[in-house]
């Protein structure tokens, strides 16, 4: 086939490292993560293998048991200080990789891809590592004409998951120093076996298909290009790199890695050709429009990297994967990311679930003056909020103070946000980020003020308190809305 090839290089991993070293990798259980780690420990590194591990540990199972290994399961967004104490080196893997992914939820895709990437960066200079390696993606040019694009071309993200990887590459660069030197890889489209694989990228998707359904289809006419990486070639890059960090002599570099640059017709032909039965199929829709090609002979001069796997070999490696294993549809569902990460987002906090807030939101931040503030602290102290000798000692405070009640309690059973009294203003969600919850902590307000009106012997309720309670209850029954609000928080 008529590709842009790249010359076979040399075993990258080969070369040993001048001292071992202490890396800390994060989606270290990942489809490049699983072949990455053993690679490091190969090379007599110490690794921190850091990820979520939402398919599970036993991407990491043949080196599980391994002395220089520690396998920390933890959000990258919540990086435990030990694991980074004594780290030398920083790889970032950890992501929502690929456009669905990242479509998903582009906050979730943002607070991964971005600020927990860029975190890591900080938290890793911090703790007096020399090397930061940052995996980015070719996707950052979106579509260009040019026939081949190398560093300096311009960047045209066009997804979600394409403008985080732009916005960490930049953020992470901003760190870079003498003492820290950033490099961030963007890759191709990774391909080729792993121990945690994936089916959702291209050529093992059409190798997949063509292994189960004896068919291997194409979008359009298929002339589209995409720049291809071998999964072990970006293994054996990253090992390099940590090997000889003087490879690259800019603080803060960017490298574009491939393997090979081809249409989307030219692998579905390899791909028919290799697989015994398959035939090429297509369909006069075009779903996906980029077409770019990537120029990656910066890095082969920089560093002497060179990534020399050829589809062929991916092809054949999944071929053979399949045909030991018996893969089953059941197989390629289970290791979609798209279908993982939906379950993950739709799970309940309680139960593992991504939480609506990651860190604790207080009720309300007040903006009010000493005085205001003595007072209300005073009221909080006598027990008496809505009557008694402290609002009737300052009616108008004591107004103010139980419309600022209502409306509290009203925007969190509602879930809205709300302009307080004294300039205070509600969180969107509740107490812990939850609309039940906030509904739950109110009636528990109510039970409260009901007892503690009984207590005081009052016949009955006084009107502000009353007017709250008859909010909770209709909420609690009928649901919230604008009028219900607008009744709710009326003085």
């Amino acid at each position: 086939m008529t590709v842009q090839e790249h010359a076979p290089g040399t075993d990258l991993a080969r070369s040993g490292p001048r001292e071992p070293r202490r890396v800390v990798v994060t989606g270290a259980g990942g489809y490049l993560g699983s072949v990455l780690v053993p690679r490091l420990l190969s090379a007599s590194h110490r690794v921190v293998a850091v990820d979520r591990f939402y398919f599970g540990r036993e991407a990491l199972a043949t080196v599980e048991g391994n002395d220089n290994l520690r396998i920390v399961e933890s959000d990258v967004r919540d990086l435990p200080d030990s694991a980074l104490t004594g780290m030398n080196v920083g790889i970032c893997l950890a992501a929502l990789s690929n456009d669905p992914a990242g479509a998903i939820d582009e906050s979730w895709t943002e607070s991964v891809n971005v600020d927990a990437a860029v975190a890591f960066a900080r938290l890793a200079k911090g703790h007096g590592a020399h090397l930061f390696l940052f995996a980015s993606s070719c996707s950052v040019y979106g579509m260009n004409d040019a026939k081949f694009l190398n560093e300096g071309a311009e960047v045209a993200p066009l997804t979600a998951y394409a403008r985080s990887k732009v916005a960490a590459e930049q953020a992470i660069a901003a760190e870079a120093g003498p003492r820290f030197r950033t490099v961030s890889l963007r890759m191709g489209t990774l391909f080729g076996a792993s121990p945690r694989m994936r089916y959702d990228l291209m050529i093992n998707a059409m190798t997949a298909s063509a292994v189960l359904h004896q068919k291997v289809h194409v979008d359009g006419d298929g002339r589209q290009r995409r720049p291809l990486l071998h999964v072990a070639d970006a293994a054996d890059a990253y090992v390099r790199l940590v090997n000889d960090p003087d490879a690259v002599s800019a603080d803060a570099a960017v490298y574009n890695m491939v393997s090979i640059n081809a249409s989307v017709r030219e692998i579905a032909e390899e791909v028919a050709e290799r697989v015994p039965g398959a035939e090429l199929t297509s369909a006069g829709t075009l779903l996906d429009t980029r077409d770019y090609a990537a120029d990656a002979s910066a890095l082969r001069r920089d560093t002497g990297i060179v990534a020399g796997r050829q589809p062929a070999e991916g092809i054949q490696e999944i071929l053979n994967s399949a045909t030991e294993d018996g893969l089953t549809p059941a197989d390629v569902t289970r290791a979609n990311t798209v279908r993982t990460l939906l379950a993950q987002a739709r799970k309940p906090a309680a139960e593992g679930g991504e939480p609506v807030r990651r860190h604790f939101l207080p009720l309300a931040t007040a903006d009010i003056g000493q005085a205001e503030e003595a007072e209300v602290v005073e009221t909080l102290r006598s027990g008496w909020l809505t009557t008694g000798p402290r609002t009737k000692r300052s009616p108008s405070l004591g107004r103010a103070w139980r419309a600022t009640i209502a409306a509290t309690c009203s925007a969190v059973a509602c879930g809205r946000s709300a302009r307080m009294p004294f300039g205070m203003r509600t969180p969107r969600h509740g107490l812990n980020g939850t609309r039940r919850s906030s509904t739950a902590s109110c009636r528990t307000i109510d039970r409260t003020m009901i007892t503690s009106a009984t207590d005081r012997g009052e016949r009955r309720l006084p009107r502000a308190t009353a007017r709250v309670l008859t909010c909770w209850r209709r909420m609690s029954t009928r649901g919230s809305g604008p009028r219900a609000g607008r009744m709710c928080s009326r003085r």
